[in-house]
């Protein structure tokens, strides 16, 4: 990056910051951008300690208290630390009833981005862009990798190969070994969505089916294999099925070890439909570390068909 790049000097607030996914961002952003300035913001000092022994090159990088879901907290934060850019990674997003750090950044008119993963959530902050719009805030939303990533997969198949017709049908799959790199929350996450039933399209209609069914193997090529995938309730479906118009839309994820599959069927089935269910599954994601599993293996994959 160049003195003269729009980005130097340019401070980035990253809620949720010190977490895997948060610091993950952090440590990406300075490496393509080592003029920016970033601040993690998190609930706990504590963490920050946490975050530079895990990722080093984040020991510049000032700790901002903040609570992703306090009003008065993101105000504070927003109106006293210069903030260009305010990316939300302070998951998991399930059960959240409001879009509270979305909505900070529109009142503060501070460009704003998340890595969202939950339906509900992404189609409360859709609801926001006409504030947004007023305000003249870029606002983007679920821009991980999936969604996000996968979204741009998606686009470009369509774009490549559709003719300008709307595709037949546009099927998710994603893949991870262990948390993936991401830790804990990706588990209690998953076990969150296990608590929602997946709203589907197929042959233009939309379904509502239980969650984690409908198991379909998938060949995520000679790296990875065939592994299984199960339907999800996530965003993309809705965006997917808005945007490119295909009457046939859904996504689905797999984990290994395998046994997560089975723990996650079990939850899907037996826990209460609520944020209170999926809580107590979020506990023993939190001990991660003591199941035995190494998540140095941790990998990724995402497929769209």
């Amino acid at each position: 990056m160049t003195a003269g790049s729009p980005m130097a000097s340019k401070h980035v607030l990253i809620l949720g910051g010190t977490g895997r996914v948060g610091s993950s961002t952090a440590a990406s952003l300075l490496r393509t951008h080592p003029d920016i300035r970033i601040s993690l913001g998190s609930r706990g000092m504590e963490s920050h300690g946490a975050a530079v022994l895990r990722r080093p090159e984040l020991r510049d990088c000032p700790w901002i208290g903040c609570d992703a879901r306090d009003a008065h907290s993101l105000d504070k934060a927003l109106s006293s630390s210069g903030v260009d850019l305010v990316v939300h990674a302070a998951g998991p997003f399930q059960g959240d009833a409001a879009c509270s750090p979305l909505e900070a950044a529109i009142r503060h008119g501070v460009p704003y981005m998340d890595v969202c993963d939950d339906a509900t959530y992404a189609q409360r902050a859709k609801r926001l862009e006409p504030a947004a719009r007023a305000a003249g805030v870029p606002a983007l939303s679920t821009a991980g990798i999936f969604p996000g990533l996968s979204n741009v997969m998606a686009a470009d198949m369509v774009t490549r190969h559709a003719g300008g017709r709307a595709p037949a049908r546009v099927l998710y799959s994603y893949y991870t070994a262990g948390t993936g790199g991401a830790g804990p929350t990706i588990l209690e996450t998953t076990f969150l969505l296990a608590g929602q039933d997946v709203v589907v399209y197929r042959d233009g209609k939309q379904l509502t089916v239980p969650a984690i069914s409908n198991r379909r193997p998938v060949d995520f090529g000679t790296t990875i294999g065939t592994k299984s995938v199960y339907l999800y309730n996530l965003p993309e479906t809705h965006t997917g099925r808005a945007v490119f118009q295909a009457p046939s839309i859904s996504a689905r994820f797999g984990i290994d070890p395998g046994v997560f599959n089975v723990a996650m069927i079990l939850v899907a089935r037996l826990l209460p439909k609520r944020r209170e269910g999926g809580g107590v599954m979020g506990r023993v994601a939190q001990h991660w570390h003591l199941l035995p599993y190494d998540d140095q293996r941790s990998r990724q994959a995402t497929m769209v068909l």
